[in-house]
This record gives C-alpha cells, structure tokens and sequence, in this order.
C-alpha cells in the first residue's frame, strides 16, 4: 500500500502563547502515522503534547531543535480506531506558540516509521535545507518549516527529488513574539533517491526545519500455488 496524505489540521488559536489545541481530523483511521510540527516561541523548554485519545498511543517527541531562543519539535503517534476527532493539547510554551499535524495512511505498521529525520536551524535569508535520502522506495517525502520569532508565511516548498512539496497545512500565530508552522509532503517514486537540497520561499526570518520520510507498507510478493505436474507440463518439458 502507498502512503497517503490523510488529512491535516492546525491549532485552533491564532492569538496563542502559553498553550493551544488541535482537533484529530475525523476522517483518521487505525494504523495511520500522526506527525505534529510544533514551535516554541522564545522559549527552548520541551513542550507537553497529550491528548484525550484514552487507552490510545501516547505522543513521542522524535526531533528537536533551536534557533533564536526557540525551539521547533517533531511529534508523531500510530492511531487507534478511537483516535478520529480527539483533541491535542499542546503547554509550556513562552511568549507564542503554533502548532500543525498531519495524518498519513499506508506508512509501514512497525519499525521505523520515520527513516530518516534531519533537523536545521536556519539563520534570517536562509531559506534552504540539506535534503535526506529515504531508507526505503516509494517513501513519502515530508518538511516542516517552524518559523521561531515572526508569523512569516511559507510557500513553494521543493526539492530535486520528487520535485514540488504540497503544503498540507499552515498555521500563523500573532500571540506574543509570533510564530508560524507548516508541513508539505509529496511520495518520492521509486528509489529511494537523494531529494536533493529542500527550499522554500518567505519573508526573511529565524526558522527550524525538519525533514523526514515516511516508508510505505510493502505487501509480500505473492507465491504461485504448487500443483502436481500433470501430462501437458511433461509435453511442454519434452518440446
């Protein structure tokens, strides 16, 4: 099975500072990867992220880093069949926080579910990232953009391979310092390839970016039915 955008959603608040909260698209289903972008703004605490998913997965923090006093993260769960339409709370932020998630079906069901996962803070006016190279074909290709002092819009997300990212979502915060969150996928056919160098277009501004990639769920190949040689398979060896 190919890996798929399922759906997205952003916290609710636009005004946020402290904490904020995102409601689980209700179109989720059992087995989907949940990946949440999520920035500190002027803080470089940990945030807590938790949810009201009970006896659910808990959410993991799998990559962190920092840039101008803030700090971005990477958070990501497998659903449960209980997970569609509960809601995420996201605390401990200083002075703004933003926050977007982004469900993916078809993603492998155990191992690793993000291989790999790269970070980099990026001074004002670079607006570049070194790309990654997936650990298996047919990946998807995601990048998520944390803008750490100002609420700068993100667009044209690209790479060499697969090319053009669609942004999935977006989040613009005007609580506090400002903050902004954004996460683009596109599935890399084939490979697994370099993507090459990611970059994106905004006004200029301290960022923290993640890229990461999703391996899909690789059916077994099918074995042919074993069956006694009959006399037309004797014909056939004997020509």
């Amino acid at each position: 099975m190919a890996v798929a955008h399922r759906a997205s959603a952003a916290m609710g608040s636009v005004l946020a500072t402290t904490s904020g909260t995102i409601v689980i698209p209700a179109s989720v289903q059992a087995g989907d990867a949940l990946f949440i972008a999520s920035v500190n703004g002027s803080g470089t605490g940990a945030l807590s992220v938790t949810d009201d998913d009970s006896g659910g997965n808990t959410w993991t923090e799998i990559s962190q880093g920092t840039g101008s006093g803030g700090r971005g993260a990477i958070w990501w769960k497998r659903a449960t069949s209980a997970t569609a339409s509960k809601t995420v709370t996201l605390s401990g932020a200083t002075n703004s926080i933003s926050a977007v998630l982004s469900a993916f079906s078809g993603a492998v069901a155990s191992g690793n579910q993000f291989d790999p996962i790269t970070t980099e803070g990026n001074i004002s006016g670079n607006e570049t990232m070194t790309g990654i190279t997936p650990g298996q074909a047919n990946s998807m290709i995601c990048f998520a953009v944390c803008n750490v002092d100002n609420d700068n819009a993100v667009s044209g997300q690209t790479c060499t391979n697969p090319g053009a990212l669609t942004e999935l979502i977006e989040h613009l915060c005007t609580g506090g310092t400002d903050t902004e969150t954004s996460i683009a996928a596109a599935l890399q056919s084939g490979g697994p390839t370099v993507t090459g160098t990611i970059s994106w277009a905004q006004t200029n501004g301290v960022t923290i970016t993640f890229a990461w990639a999703i391996p899909p769920s690789v059916a077994p190949t099918p074995s042919l039915p074993w069956k006694k040689p009959g006399r037309d398979d004797h014909h056939m060896l004997m020509r």
